[in-house]
């Protein structure tokens, strides 16, 4: 009774098994693991079962000395329902959402790696950027992020502020998020272009989730100059000939003007059967220009991972 009472949160097993890493030249290594069980959601076919899990770890280089410490990238679904058309995840679709058990086993299986590879390089920080929308299985997810940070008891013990979970922006979970006193983590929204429009084209979730009414959202508890002194962090990938001209940052520069934010720019990964191309060094360093002469503060994410399809848009298979 008491394993059957538990097992939403935890298993013997945590609910995935590791079957292969993949190391990049760059030291970034993912980790595929296989679902070892799914939760059936009531009236649907469960079509995540011999599914794989992908997460990846990040070498990063922190602090004014430079030091080398891990950020572990953690999926939330396997696939993904937002269909994004840049995204290797979202062509996969939807197979099943992970359980609270199976986001945390993750950064478990990510620091056995570790140790047995006799790396003792600490994991300091954790994104949701993985497969999946975490707010498409937002319980699962604040189940998860609150064992990874909790700081009694069985916790992992990781910083909130050096949590980050991304979303596409859908705005009622947006709203739930910011109202969680308890919540003490990072967001990060997916804006990828300030062009209604566009947006609609490229993140198609934008249709039902204006992105008006999420910059509007967003303006409530990220005021430019409110008391607030947690940063939002705005996702914007860039794609050559879609959203990456002078006119896009501009446009976009005016409509978080009245956000406390900073961008980070995301170069496009390719991966198989991508319409889309990066765009030049130069345009990238246009965009941003816009940007920072607009006050906006801007950073360009560097790329890891990529010869391994490690990348950010470039994990699942299909």
């Amino acid at each position: 009774k008491i394993i059957s009472s538990l097992s939403q949160f935890s298993t013997a097993h945590g609910g995935l098994q590791l079957s292969s890493t993949n190391i990049s030249i760059d030291g970034t290594v993912k980790l595929v693991s296989q679902l070892t069980w799914t939760q059936q959601t009531k009236g649907k076919p469960n079509l995540g079962t011999n599914g794989s899990v992908e997460t990846v770890i990040i070498p990063m280089l922190q602090g004014p000395k430079m030091k080398k410490r891990y950020t572990v990238c953690v999926s939330s679904q396997v696939g993904c329902a937002m269909n994004c058309k840049f995204c290797n995840t979202g062509k996969m679709g939807l197979l099943t959402n992970l359980q609270a058990c199976q986001i945390v086993e993750q950064v478990v299986i990510a620091k056995r790696y570790l140790r047995d590879t006799k790396d003792n390089i600490p994991i300091t920080g954790l994104v949701f950027m993985g497969m999946g929308e975490p707010f498409d299985n937002y319980e699962a997810v604040m189940k998860a992020v609150k064992v990874m940070t909790d700081k009694v008891g069985t916790g992992m013990r990781i910083s909130a502020n050096k949590v980050t979970v991304s979303t596409v922006g859908i705005v009622s979970r947006v709203k739930e998020f910011c109202l969680d006193q308890s919540t003490k983590t990072n967001l990060a929204v997916s804006i990828h272009s300030a062009d209604n429009t566009t947006r609609s084209e490229i993140v198609p979730i934008n249709k039902k989730n204006n992105l008006s009414l999420l910059i509007k959202t967003l303006e409530e508890f990220y005021p430019r100059d409110g008391e607030n002194g947690k940063l939002l962090i705005i996702q914007y990938t860039l794609l050559e000939g879609v959203n990456d001209s002078v006119v896009d940052a501009e446009r976009l520069a005016k409509k978080i003007s009245n956000l406390r934010c900073v961008v980070n720019l995301i170069l496009f990964n390719s991966h198989p059967g991508a319409s889309f191309k990066c765009p030049s060094e130069d345009t990238i360093k246009s965009f941003r220009s816009v940007l920072v002469k607009s006050g906006v503060l801007c950073t360009i994410r560097t790329s890891k991972g990529g010869d391994e399809a490690s990348a950010c848009g470039q994990l699942g298979s299909l």
